[in-house]
């Protein structure tokens, strides 16, 4: 028993080049998310920019999650990840415009229907990855987008160190993130083998 437990302890603490390699990919993933993400706001706050190409360019790394995390999960469950990240990317646009043209009650409603869109993804992700926890995916991503309407508002605002300050946060935020997304795939394809997925149903 000794033997098998320090097999064990063996394997969570061994981090090999690949493993490396897929957190710096994620963390990556999160990070571009958040530096378009600020780009789209920044846009619509000076009213310059192509908002279509910056919104090509955050959708295009929707579809990079979905690549990534197919290599560890197949063709389909990545495809409803996909499905909620573009979700988050169409409320969050809608929260902005909102913000923009001064509509509170717009602006409250889309920031409700983003926190569900938070909620929603935990959920999904604990289903398909027993090492990512459904509250603890609730918690990062809803202060991801408490802080993406808080950097909206200075922005708007022109409190501009304020925005500054806030980015630094979401970009360690971002970090954060990546890690806890890659370190639950780590997790998931060395301690288990790929024969005994069975919570990879999500009929549930």
């Amino acid at each position: 028993m000794e033997k098998q437990t320090n097999s064990l302890e063996h394997r969570r603490n061994h981090i090999t080049y690949g493993h490396m390699n897929m957190i710096h990919d994620f963390k990556k993933l999160w990070t571009e998310l958040t530096i378009w993400q600020r780009t789209l706001i920044g846009s619509m706050a000076a009213s310059f920019g192509d908002r279509d190409l910056i919104n090509q360019r955050l959708y295009r790394i929707t579809s990079e999650f979905k690549n990534k995390l197919q290599m560890f999960y197949g063709k389909v469950l990545p495809e409803r990840l996909e499905f909620l990240l573009i979700k988050h990317l169409v409320t969050a646009e809608g929260v902005i415009t909102a913000l923009k043209d001064g509509n509170q009650e717009a602006a409250d409603q889309g920031i409700s229907d983003w926190y569900k869109n938070c909620d929603e993804m935990a959920r999904y992700m604990s289903l398909i990855n027993p090492y990512w926890n459904e509250a603890e995916w609730r918690n990062l991503l809803r202060q991801y987008v408490k802080m993406t309407v808080e950097e909206t508002i200075a922005l708007f605002s022109g409190a501009y160190e304020k925005d500054i300050e806030i980015f630094d946060r979401m970009s360690h935020h971002s970090s954060i993130l990546g890690d806890y997304m890659a370190n639950g795939v780590i997790q998931q394809i060395t301690e288990r083998p790929r024969q005994s997925w069975h919570f990879l149903r999500i009929d549930r």
